[in-house]
């Protein structure tokens, strides 16, 4: 599921720059928007189940690299947890590789899995797919304060007052 989500976030953000590029700076700010709020919901989805999924330790099985020109690997995992083995497979993207380029088929670790339905994977890559996503809020966050700026016809420099009117000062 985490590969899927991040996939769609992917041609999701694609779209929503498509949009910030042609459409009038009101939508782009509505846009930078929409994207700052997903990027967070993702962030709260992998970290609600951070905290409430139980912690197995698990082990690579398999290590495969994708087709020529992908730069993604994808680690298929095993595990046991309540005496019945699961496997699964993560699928990480060329910008989530630095922090897994020592892990090989044996290599052991952390995964968190869902008590009620234990074939649910959080694989080690949820701390990458985190700060990437924490980090596109801030970015989307940003975008939509200068832009929406921008739309009200101030300029960059009077944004510190319209930052300062939202927070009360």
């Amino acid at each position: 599921m985490d590969n899927a989500l991040l996939a769609l976030y992917g041609w999701f953000s694609l779209a929503l720059f498509v949009i910030v590029a042609v459409a009038p700076l009101s939508s782009s700010a509505v846009a930078m928007a929409l994207w700052s709020a997903l990027s967070l919901a993702l962030s709260a989805h992998i970290a609600w189940r951070r905290l409430h999924w139980v912690p197995v330790e698990g082990e690579v099985i398999e290590v495969r690299s994708g087709a020529s020109g992908s730069g993604s690997w994808s680690f298929g995992w095993r595990w046991s947890y309540g005496g019945v083995t699961h496997t699964a497979t993560d699928i990480v993207g060329r910008s989530f590789l630095p922090p897994f380029n020592r892990i090989g088929e044996g290599t052991r670790a952390t995964l968190w899995v869902d008590p009620r339905d234990p074939s649910r994977l959080l694989p080690p890559s949820w701390r990458a797919r985190l700060t990437s996503y924490l980090v596109d809020v801030v970015m989307g966050a940003y975008g939509t304060l200068y832009l929406g700026a921008r739309a009200l016809g101030l300029s960059w420099g009077g944004v510190g007052g319209l930052v300062r009117l939202l927070l009360g000062g």
